[in-house]
Formats: C-alpha cells, structure tokens, sequence
C-alpha cells in the first residue's frame, strides 16, 4: 500500500521475510497509515510488506468496515488466483488441497471452527476505479480480494463442504470524496 515508502519499511531476515515485530513497526507507521485498521495493517501491509501486487493503492483513499459477509453470496468475491472468475473453482480446489494437510493451522483452526482465524480484505471495486498502474490486468467491477487468499480458497472448500459457518471482512471502500463522478 501507498508504494511501501521506504521509511517505514520494516527489517528483513536473511530469508526475505519481515523481522521487525508488528507492534514495533506499527507504533512507527501508525501517524502514516492513519484510517487503515490495526488488523489489516498487520496481515496485509506489514506481513506483505513488498509483495502486494495492490502496492499503488493509496490509504487515506479508503475507508474500512468490518462485517460478516453473506454467505450466500460468496462468489461475490472474485480473486486474481482464479483469474477473477465468479466460479472461484481454482480456488476451491487449492482450499481442498490445503485442507488435506494435517500439518496446516489455518486450515484446522476452520475445520474446527468454521470461519478463518483473521477477516478477510475485500475492496469494493464495483465503480471500477481501480487501475493497474502497469496495464498488465484489467480488474472487473466487482468486489476484490486483496488479502487473505489461502483463508478465502480454505473458506470457498468449506463452503462447498457446507461447513463454512461465518466469514469476517475487511471490506474495504474508496471514500466518497475520492470516487469519480
């Protein structure tokens, strides 16, 4: 998010991975990321810090509710690991396919419980202002999965299974003074 501004990048190990702790780096980064909730900065900002191919989203052009999205309308949520199909079978099937690990803890903390241990982040891009600043993919008019994608393929299996019981969201909407007219 914002282009990860140099200054507030956290430290790395040795394997690429973020070593700066969350709340280390969020009492740094906080003032920056002023309206993005403390949970979607540390699963997607901090823990993707580098990686997110939705880095050029801008966050004080969002606004953030947290809600149970319908299970009724899951394929709602189009994903890029399903090339946006409203299906979401490829993604079914990986959920499957993690749900057969046993070693797993996401995928057993929702066998057990039946809804993922952190929200989802789905973007509302129904108004179709989200562009690729490479030009490389055209994103559909609907709404967006920008974190979360293991937890959203395990969810879609259960749903399938019919033993997905809730699914918590970040959604995520463009403030009203920013959309286009």
């Amino acid at each position: 998010m914002d282009c990860y501004p140099e200054h507030l990048a956290p430290d790395f190990d040795e394997w690429g991975c973020v070593a700066t702790p969350f709340d280390v780096w969020w009492a740094r980064a906080r003032n920056f990321f002023k309206n993005v909730p403390e949970e979607v900065a540390q699963y997607w900002i901090h823990e993707h810090w580098g990686h997110s191919p939705f880095n050029h989203l801008k966050s004080w052009e969002y606004s953030y509710e947290r809600t149970a999205w319908p299970l009724d309308t899951l394929s709602s949520i189009r994903s890029r690991e399903s090339g946006y199909n409203e299906s979401n079978e490829a993604c079914r099937l990986q959920g499957e396919f993690v749900l057969k690990n046993k070693s797993n803890k996401t995928a057993q903390f929702m066998l057990e419980h039946g809804h993922p241990p952190v929200a989802l982040i789905v973007l509302d891009n129904r108004d179709g202002h989200l562009i690729d600043p490479n030009f490389d993919s055209i994103y559909p008019k609907e709404f967006l999965l920008i974190e979360g994608h293991t937890r959203f393929n395990i969810s879609i299996a259960l749903h399938f299974r019919k033993r997905l019981l809730s699914l918590p969201v970040w959604l995520m909407y463009r403030d009203p003074k920013y959309r286009l007219s």
